[in-house]
This record gives structure tokens, sequence and C-alpha cells, in this order.
């Protein structure tokens, strides 16, 4: 009688674990949990059958671990992909601060610098605005040059070379 019992009282808990474990981080592992957790859960005999609900206990026990486990992993990952993004804005901003170095050194010394050279800051000035446009933010692209300074940049002549 007290297998019964405790029995219907984790199936209710059961129900509700797989209701929130819905709301949460997915990844394959959580899925197949879910999958695991539901199918101990129709499994149940119906009530009133005569059943070992010794059995039934155990089987929804370790589905409901499993679940709670990959939940957790899935919520640890989760929050491991926030010092990610930081990494991520940091380089952006490291690699926005050399392009305004090689900006300032054409600007500082024009007619020294080579066609190789323009040609890769242009080419690295197209990839940031590229990585700013698919960020989905305007204010994640830095300042690029203007057109004025970008027709200039492409328009220089490709007999001049950089004096060392």
């Amino acid at each position: 009688m007290l297998a019964e019992s405790t029995l219907a009282a984790l199936v209710k808990q059961s129900r509700r674990d797989f209701a929130a474990a819905l709301e949460e981080p997915r990844s394959r592992r959580v899925a197949d949990t879910i999958g695991e957790l539901q199918a101990a859960l129709a499994a149940l005999p119906s009530a009133g059958v005569n059943t070992d609900p010794f059995a039934h206990l155990s089987r929804l026990r370790e589905a409901r671990a499993a679940l709670d486990a990959a939940i957790a992993t899935a919520r640890e990952r989760a929050t491991d992909l926030i010092p990610l993004v930081d990494h991520v804005h940091h380089a952006i901003r490291d690699a926005d601060r050399q392009l305004d170095v090689a900006r300032d050194a054409i600007a500082g010394h024009p007619g020294y610098i080579g066609v190789a050279a323009l040609t890769r800051l242009a080419e690295s000035e197209r990839l940031r605005s590229d990585l700013g446009h698919s960020l989905g933010s305007s204010a994640a692209i830095s300042s690029v040059t203007d057109q004025d300074q970008g027709k200039q940049l492409v328009g220089w002549p490709a007999c001049r070379v950089a004096r060392g």
C-alpha cells in the first residue's frame, strides 16, 4: 500500500517535471531523457490494476534522475556560453583598434603604402562590416572608413609600394 501511494505521488511529480522540462534549454540528451520519462509514464498500468509498484517506482526514479542530470548539464552549457560571447566582443574590439591603427598609418603616409596592404585593409573592413551585420546590431559596427576615404584607398595606383 505504501509503495502504491509513493508511486502515485511520484507519478504526479514526474508529470510536473515533464512539463517543466519542456521549458528548459534543449539538447539531444534532454530530449532523449524527456522521451524516457514519457515512456515510463506511459508504461504505467491503469489505476486498480494489480502490478508490482516497485518496478514502476524504480523506472520512474531512474528516468527522473536522468532527466534532472540532462537538464543540469544543459543549463551549465547555456551559462558557459556567456563568457564566450564576452571573448568574441573583446576580439572584435581588438580588431577594431587594429583597423584604426592601419587607417591612421595610411592617412599619415599617403603614397608610401602598397596596393597589397591597401587591399588587405579594404578586405578587413569589408569582413568587419559583414560581421557587424551578421550580429544584427548597428551598434556592433565600429567606425569603418567613410566612402571618400574608401574611394581614395581603392583608387591608389598599383605602382606604389610600401617603403620600409
